[in-house]
């Protein structure tokens, strides 16, 4: 069947969330729960959704390391 990924966790949503079940489409919410009490999904949203993936679980994985320094073409190397 269909889903969607909501990535945010705003109380707005929540009437997306339910025209979107209504239609028998999954919601996923992709969200974290590490966020400060105002920015993170409330416990409404939390029980509207058919998944709740909290990206701290996994941020570690998938952060990238820092940028290395290319050198430019044709500059001396020091």
């Amino acid at each position: 069947g269909d889903q969607v990924f909501i990535v945010a966790a705003d109380k707005k949503l929540l009437p997306l969330c339910f025209a979107l079940k209504g239609h028998g489409v999954a919601v996923t919410l992709v969200s974290t729960m590490e966020a400060p009490a105002t920015i993170a999904p409330p416990d409404v949203l939390l029980d509207a959704v058919d998944e709740f993936v909290d990206i701290a679980d996994f941020l570690n994985d998938v952060t990238a390391d820092p940028p290395r320094q290319r050198e430019a073409p044709g500059l001396p190397r020091e």
